[in-house]
Formats: C-alpha cells, structure tokens, sequence
C-alpha cells in the first residue's frame, strides 16, 4: 500500500505472514512478494490456520513464534 495521507485512513486486518528461509532462518513480512514465497522452504501465510507437524512446532517455537501456535 502507498504512504499516502489517504492510505492511512485503510486498516487491512491480515496476520504476518512467517517464511521459512532455506538456510533454515526465518523471516516474518507482511506482505510477502511472490517471489520471497517461491525462494521460500515454507510458508505460513498470516491469518490462515495450518496443521503443523512435532518438528515444525519444535521449529518455529525455537525461533521464536511458539506464543503463535495453538493446539486442539
């Protein structure tokens, strides 16, 4: 979105979106471009729910994200 005094007033309601680097980082954006989510290993997009595996749990809570993650 621009930085327009008129794109202050537009509120998107849209979680951070978290990308698995293939070094094994990860990164939180935004609004990831298309080409941050093909070089991506993984891909969370934000607002989304997503099944996660043990070792992504163990993962992304090591890298910070475990207050994030919801379990049934």
């Amino acid at each position: 979105m621009g930085d327009g005094p008129l794109f202050g007033r537009f509120k998107i309601r849209r979680g951070m979106s978290i990308l698995k680097n293939m070094d094994g980082s990860y990164s939180t954006v935004r609004f990831p471009a298309l080409t941050d989510i093909e070089a991506a290993a993984a891909v969370y997009m934000g607002g989304h729910e997503y099944p996660l595996t043990s070792q992504e749990v163990t993962d992304l809570t090591a890298a910070g994200y475990g207050a994030h993650i919801t379990q049934e």
